[in-house]
């Protein structure tokens, strides 16, 4: 009996903007950039920038939440909260 062939090998990573990228307009496509949000930057200060998932992004705030200043949350931040908690979190924002 021949041997099967293997799988073909997926790539570890695909970059955005190449033909393989995937194309999609839901919440798991975005990517957050963390310089734009006051206080994510504040929470995520071991990181060197760059970005993270809607799902990432609401964990992070999540396990965080106690050294969030709400008071100094910007109205743009507050929006990506709310809308991470509506879309990611199901309704629930767990802190």
């Amino acid at each position: 009996m021949p041997n099967p062939s293997p799988e073909p090998a997926l790539p570890s990573r695909i970059e955005a903007g190449t033909p393989d990228a995937p194309h999609c307009d839901s919440p798991e496509c975005e990517c957050i950039p963390i310089e734009a949000f006051e206080q994510l930057r504040w929470i995520t200060w071991y990181r060197s920038g760059g970005t993270v998932s809607p799902k990432e992004a609401l964990e992070i705030y999540e396990r965080n939440w106690r050294h969030v200043d709400q008071s100094q949350l910007q109205p743009q931040e507050r929006e990506l909260i709310e809308r991470l908690v509506r879309t990611v979190g199901k309704g629930i924002l767990l802190v």
